[in-house]
């Protein structure tokens, strides 16, 4: 674990840096004021401007740990007095801490999945060589589903992939669910690939994304006819957009979390009219950061019950490659449960769709240290630790 350090001056630096390998989108999993954060050693860090004032109370160190029991994790913090969050171990405690921005369990273990497929229907001839797979999957958390090894996403039991290139050789679309212990489930279709005429077609270079998620259309057709008008729906219940020609349609913003089916309807001076549809997932920010809480309330609950071998499927198989020597040692010399309790709360981070660089803060003899933990989701879509 490396330490990133406590002063203004290197906190900055590192959320800086933060941003720069994730991207724009920036999530706050932690809403402190300034002057919070310039008391807790996080200085430079997401502020939420219309947030509660929050207090950080002053307490006496050098109180001995409370007995190493797992329990709901917190996940990201508004205000927190630091010393009591990490000597008492899991436990949420009424006193001190302000208010998180919520609490998650680690997976439940043993749990089957469930999937099924709901597009394509079985048999159905694909034209344009893609498609996006939807369905319904059922888990604990941090269940991840790929289709033909491409990563889905998911929101509230919905999945959709992006578009997934086929051709002549595929005949079956394969849908996989996986849970963070290895149990899985599967579905399948059957479909035919063909180079034949797709008519229009309705596309976007951002089919999934965090809502409110911007989305700009592009509609094509191959008929040479003379278009009349051009309405599309885009799903989500808003007005319909009415136009008279092909190309890009007006930037369209999906403001909440979803699964949206895009229709395009092309109706020309004569002939008969065409129809694109396109789907597009907004997923939703909490439900990614209660996964990849769960996971590392997982990890950190397996690490006190000294079970290496279930904590380090929490890891990916390079992490877990180096960790599990140095961690069945700890555990051999009975300060693994210690450890693990003192491992921090994750407070703070930035997300992609497919990583998460957190912050997760400790008290060190009354100093607040922050250290970066980094996660991925793997090819079946689980989040796990990559790095800390």
């Amino acid at each position: 674990m490396r330490r990133i350090g406590t002063g203004t001056k290197r906190a900055n630096s590192v959320c800086r840096t933060a941003s720069a390998l994730c991207g724009s989108i920036v999530v706050a999993l932690c809403l402190l004021s300034s002057s919070a954060l310039a008391r807790s050693g996080l200085t430079g860090f997401t502020v939420d401007p219309g947030g509660p004032t929050p207090s950080i109370t002053p307490q006496p160190n050098g109180r001995g740990p409370s007995a190493l029991v797992s329990g709901p994790e917190v996940c990201g913090l508004q205000t927190a007095t630091f010393d009591v969050i990490f000597l008492n171990g899991f436990d949420v405690q009424p006193t001190g801490l302000g208010t998180a921005l919520g609490t998650v369990d680690a997976p439940t273990l043993g749990v089957t999945p469930t999937i099924a497929i709901t597009y394509p229907p079985p048999s159905t001839t694909l034209l344009n060589g893609k498609v996006q797979v939807a369905g319904t999957v059922t888990g604990s958390v941090d269940t991840g589903v790929q289709v033909n090894n491409v990563r889905a996403y998911i929101y509230n039991g919905q999945f959709l992939t992006p578009p997934i290139s086929i051709d002549s050789t595929t005949s079956t679309l394969n849908a996989q669910a996986t849970t963070l212990d290895g149990l899985t489930a599967t579905a399948n279709v059957s479909v035919m690939a063909s180079t034949g005429d797709p008519g229009a077609t309705l596309a976007t270079g951002a089919s999934v994304g965090y809502a409110p998620l911007p989305v700009r259309l592009n509609l094509a057709s191959t008929s040479a006819q003379s278009i009349q008008t051009v309405v599309v729906d885009f799903g989500d219940g808003t007005a319909l957009y009415n136009g008279s020609g092909l190309g890009y349609v007006p930037l369209h913003t999906y403001a909440q979390p979803g699964i949206y089916v895009a229709t395009a309807t092309i109706t020309f001076t004569s002939g008969p009219p065409q129809t694109a549809v396109t789907r597009i997932i907004a997923i939703a920010l909490t439900e990614q950061r209660n996964s990849i809480c769960s996971a590392y309330a997982y990890f950190r609950a397996q690490l006190i019950a000294g079970q290496v071998s279930n904590a380090t499927r929490a890891l990916t198989g390079t992490l877990s490659t180096r960790l599990t020597p140095f961690l069945q040692a700890l555990n051999s010399g009975g300060s693994l449960s210690t450890t693990a309790a003192q491992l921090g709360m994750l407070a703070t981070g930035t997300f992609t769709l497919d990583t998460a660089d957190i912050v997760a803060v400790r008290d060190v003899s009354g100093q607040v240290i922050g250290y970066p933990v980094h996660f991925v989701k793997d090819v079946n879509g689980i989040w796990r630790l990559d790095s800390m």
